[in-house]
């Protein structure tokens, strides 16, 4: 149908646009070209008996009746013609003076049309005016049978009439005016009352023939929308088509405005000819909101009232510019895209926090240390200073509400040592800077606070060490794989106090912390071992053995604590630390860490050039994948792989590696497949795990470790600075226990809360927030087959 519609829509058009040529052409060649009307010149010439003297009057420049008016009979040219017809010459001229005069006295009045009804009635030149007052509507329209014409001409003689009482009342003379402005008024009023209904009907042909082509082609080669595409040619015509550039956007809110609430506009659609235009779903309205290459959902309501509008919302939580495009079709409205700027909220301490965090901080004695607090609001925008700098009084070190607190392990009272610390902006930057000095060599613990909160990440240790012992820390660091050893006393193991200290020596290296103890000072006994890790963390106690040598004690979650007294202490911690640092990317932040992986994957593992082309047969994914990657090694995985499947044809530039791994995650990580399970069969948003009870099939372990390679493809590949590097994503979500032992730590009860959570609810939560001695609990779990039936205890410890 609407193929149809254009054909024959392009047919009319055609034939509108010929006809219209072919009367205008008609017209204009019939009234420059008639054979029946003579020239004026050549007329005036016969009327006068003056043929003979055409040459002459030639030679002398007069080719029309203009410049015969102003002919002079005494000019050189015209010296030799005889006296008699030089008399008659003049004679002829005065009298085309005196017509001329006349036609050019009703040019003025706009009463030329009655040029020809004067000719019949005699009255042919000026001086003949006055006998217009004579006549009447009967002398006028004696030959007219159309009332309505005599009625016009009836009006424009009453008009004339009062214009010659006027001029014979004045005492101004009229005279011919033959300038160029003059000529070329006389032209266009000539061209008007020869052509203007002509002009006129081509002006409006014109005109309507570009309004219904701007319709057809606004619905058509823009595509609008279906519907338009689709309309009847009585819309082209009559404009009843959505105008995308008459659309009209009201915004609820005015300037930039802070994130948090939802935030609505509307839009009114209005057609071609100015009227409402009803929007509807099959309009093909499309709203896209972008923050960067963040795509913001959005809900579209459609006015039961207002036919023609349409309310649009979305909820801000993220700050910056929104692109917001509004499109009809592939189309996009007026003004479209809108740049609308949304500001960051109000501070909050719980998502306000150090830039580079670390949960110990090195200072050196007596010198300035800056650390950079990035404040953001509720959402996890970064704050501008505007929002923070409200009240602001150079004078107070509690600087726009921040405050830092330092005190010294041990001492109940906040500064009561005096430290010097302030807080100060940062330029060129939306973060603050908390400047602290330290003159005294110790431990201190630090509080950083806004309007009295803690931030989220402001309560940590300061290590303050004079210049000798930083000196030793950095030779250290540099011996990265030289293990340095301090003099330490063991104090107590797993919280358990020891009958009688024991002298042990500890080893720092970049990747343990070993405590070692000899026997007879030659045979050495390794006690306890702790990775240089974030789970490994160093606790500062106030109280002293012999009041001069401090007290430590280490955990990493994983084995019994122990409790240190070393004099080294400060060294031996600021020396971990700075491993530590140096292990994760220099800050305990999850990005930083993320950084500092890719950069390290990349430099131990940067991609060859080859390529490694891996045939998959998708109807035995799981094992045809592990048969193409069995004799792969390490280095043949960080290769790129080309994927083809079996009887596809395909070539792959990213889209069918990331289709195998898709495929893949589903077939190792979905619970229906039985390798991996959830603790709560009937919520599909649960977390997964290992199953240990999986069938017989799948009992080896090779397929584990095949599901390990493949995440860590995953992971060098979103290290790899690429364009597909963002699309390759592990689909599976593994347990937070699963995930702290894969990375080396001990699981905990606390682990429940998101692994299990309703197992943690009501069983975990009430046994650590109860007194359930009389309940007869032990350290056991009951196993229960599909059916309820109990199949096995298994002892959660042993003997439990």
């Amino acid at each position: 149908m609407a193929d149809e519609t254009t054909t024959v829509f392009k047919y009319l058009s055609r034939l509108l646009l010929c006809i219209l040529i072919y009367v205008v052409l008609k017209t204009a060649f019939s009234q420059l070209f008639s054979s029946e009307e003579e020239a004026p010149f050549q007329t005036w010439l016969k009327g006068n008996e003056l043929t003979h003297l055409e040459k002459q009057l030639r030679d002398a420049g007069c080719v029309s009746v203009e410049e015969a008016a102003q002919l002079d009979v005494n000019q050189r040219a015209l010296r030799r013609l005889k006296q008699r017809d030089k008399e008659h010459l003049e004679s002829a001229i005065e009298e085309l003076q005196d017509q001329l005069l006349l036609k050019q006295w009703l040019e003025d009045y706009s009463s030329l049309s009655l040029l020809p009804k004067l000719d019949d009635l005699d009255i042919t030149a000026y001086s003949e005016l006055h006998k217009v007052l004579d006549l009447d509507l009967d002398d006028i329209t004696q030959d007219d049978e159309d009332p309505l014409k005599s009625i016009a001409v009836y009006l424009e003689l009453n008009n004339l009439q009062r214009a010659v009482e006027k001029q014979m009342a004045s005492d101004r003379p009229y005279e011919l005016d033959f300038s160029l402005a003059r000529r070329m008024w006389s032209g266009i009023t000539h061209f008007v009352q020869t052509f203007g209904n002509v002009t006129l009907a081509t002006l409006i042909c014109a005109v309507g023939f570009a309004w219904v082509n701007g319709n057809y082609r606004t619905a058509q080669a823009s595509g609008v929308s279906s519907r338009s595409r689709n309309a009847p040619i009585i819309d082209y015509i009559t404009g009843s088509l959505v105008d995308p550039c008459g659309c009209l956007v009201d915004w609820g809110w005015e300037g930039s405005v802070p994130v948090g609430d939802t935030m609505s506009f509307t839009i009114k659609f209005y057609q071609r000819n100015g009227m409402k235009y009803a929007i509807s779903d099959a309009d093909q309205l499309a709203i896209e909101i972008l923050v960067g290459q963040q795509r913001m959902a959005c809900s579209v309501e459609y006015s039961e009232t207002d036919y023609n509008l349409v309310k649009c919302a979305f909820t801000v939580r993220r700050s910056g510019l929104y692109n917001i495009s509004i499109r009809l079709g592939p189309t996009p409205i007026k003004g479209s895209p809108f740049i609308r700027e949304f500001l960051a909220g109000d501070v909050d301490p719980h998502k306000t926090g150090f830039v580079q965090h670390s949960s110990t901080v090195v200072v050196t004695q007596g010198l300035l240390h800056g650390l950079q607090v990035e404040p953001r609001d509720q959402f996890g925008n970064t704050c501008s200073p505007e929002r923070w700098s409200k009240g602001h009084d150079d004078g107070d070190k509690r600087w726009h509400g921040f405050e830092l607190k330092v005190t010294r392990v041990g001492d109940q009272e906040f500064d009561s040592f005096s430290p010097l610390y302030d807080i100060a902006p940062v330029r060129e930057s939306q973060c603050i800077s908390m400047i602290i000095k330290l003159d005294l060599a110790g431990c201190y613990k630090a509080t950083a606070t806004y309007h009295g909160t803690q931030l989220m990440n402001g309560d940590f240790n300061v290590l303050v060490l004079t210049e000798t012992d930083i000196a030793k820390v950095s030779k250290t660091i540099k011996k990265k794989h030289v293990d340095s050893w301090y003099e330490a006393t063991l104090l107590a193991t797993n919280k358990e106090k020891l009958r009688k200290p024991r002298k042990v020596y500890c080893y720092i290296s970049s990747k343990q912390f070993t405590i070692k103890e000899y026997y007879l000072m030659v045979i050495p006994k390794r006690l306890f071992t702790f990775r240089v890790c974030p789970a490994t963390k160093f606790h500062f106690e106030g109280g002293e053995v012999d009041q001069s040598v401090p007290v430590f004690s280490i955990d990493d979650g994983g084995q019994p604590p122990i409790k240190l007294a070393s004099k080294h202490r400060d060294i031996m911690a600021a020396t971990f630390t700075k491993f530590l640092l140096m292990n994760i990317g220099g800050s305990e932040t999850f990005q930083d860490k993320q950084k500092c992986f890719y950069s390290e994957v990349i430099k131990h593992h940067n991609r060859k050039l080859s390529v490694i082309s891996l045939v998959i047969d998708r109807h035995n994914l799981l094992e045809s994948s592990m048969k193409a990657t069995k004799s792969l090694s390490t280095s043949e995985w960080c290769k790129k792989f080309d994927i083809h499947f079996v009887n596809e044809e395909g070539q792959d530039w990213g889209g069918l590696m990331r289709e195998w791994v898709n495929l893949l995650c589903v077939s190792l990580f979905d619970p229906e497949n039985k390798l991996f399970k959830r603790f709560e069969d009937d919520n599909n948003q649960a977390l997964v795990h290992p199953n240990p009870n999986r069938p017989s099939y799948l009992s080896k372990l090779k397929y584990y470790e095949f599901a390990g390679k493949l995440i860590g493809k995953c992971l060098f590949e979103s290290s790899v600075p690429t364009a597909t590097a963002s699309q390759m994503v592990v689909k599976a979500r593994f347990t937070r226990s699963f995930l702290a032992q894969l990375i080396g730590l001990r699981v905990t009860h606390k682990y429940f809360e998101t692994d299990d959570s309703e197992f943690f609810t009501t069983k975990v939560r009430y046994i650590r927030d109860n007194e359930v001695e009389s309940m007869e609990l032990n350290f056991s779990e009951e196993v229960y087959d599909s059916e309820g039936h109990l199949e096995q205890v298994v002892e959660l410890l042993p003997g439990g």
